[in-house]
C-alpha cells in the first residue's frame, strides 16, 4: 500500500520498526519523499532530560530509512528513548514532526530506584516477642508489639519465618 503524501513540504513517515540486540538497536521505517534522518537518543523514559548519548543519520536521502545506533559498552538491558528527525546536512528543504519512541535492549534488566529488592523481615525485626502478637494490638495503635497476626500476613504472604540472630 502506497504511503498517502501530505502537503509537499512536509515529509510523513510509518512502519517504525526497532530491532534491538545487547549493544545496538536499529530503526527502520519508510517516509513518503526522500531526506536524510537523524535518530537522536538518550537514557531512560521518553521525557528528554540533560544531553543525547549519541545520534546517527542516513548515508544520502532516501524514503527507506534504517539507521543502526551504538550504546556505550555495558547498556544490555538498559532503556533509550529515540527521536526521527530531519538531519542539518538535509537540503530537501521537507519538515518532519520529530517522531519520539522507546526501546529496551536485551539483556539483563537494569531495575531503577523503584523497582529496589525486597529486604524479608523476621518477625521481632520491630520489637515485641515473635510471632507478633494476634488480635490486632500490635502497630502504630500500641500494645505488645509493633506486626499484628493480619499485618504480617499481608506483608509476607507465604508464611516464611525466619530465624532470630
Amino acid at each position: 500500500m502506497p504511503i498517502v503524501m501530505g502537503p509537499p513540504s512536509f515529509v510523513t513517515i510509518r512502519d517504525v520498526v526497532d530491532s534491538d540486540s545487547a549493544t545496538t538497536f536499529t530503526i527502520s521505517f519508510n517516509s513518503d519523499q526522500a531526506f536524510i534522518a537523524r535518530v537522536t537518543y538518550w537514557a531512560g523514559p521518553m521525557t528528554y532530560v540533560g544531553a543525547s548519548l549519541g545520534n546517527a543519520i542516513d548515508a544520502a536521502a532516501t524514503t527507506r530509512h534504517s539507521i543502526t545506533l551504538t550504546p556505550p559498552a555495558g547498556s544490555g538491558g538498559k532503556v533509550f528513548a529515540f527521536e526521527i528527525s530531519v538531519d542539518a546536512t538535509d537540503t530537501s528543504g521537507l519538515s518532519l514532526r520529530p517522531y519520539q519512541g522507546v526501546t529496551q535492549l536485551y539483556g539483563a534488566r537494569v531495575p531503577g530506584s523503584q523497582m529496589g529488592a525486597s529486604v524479608p523481615v523476621r518477625w521481632n525485626a520491630f520489637g515485641g516477642t515473635p510471632p507478633a502478637p494476634a488480635g490486632g494490638t500490635g502497630g502504630q495503635g500500641g500494645g505488645t508489639g509493633n506486626w499484628n497476626q493480619y499485618a504480617w500476613a499481608q506483608y509476607n504472604p507465604k508464611g516464611t519465618t525466619y530465624p532470630t540472630p
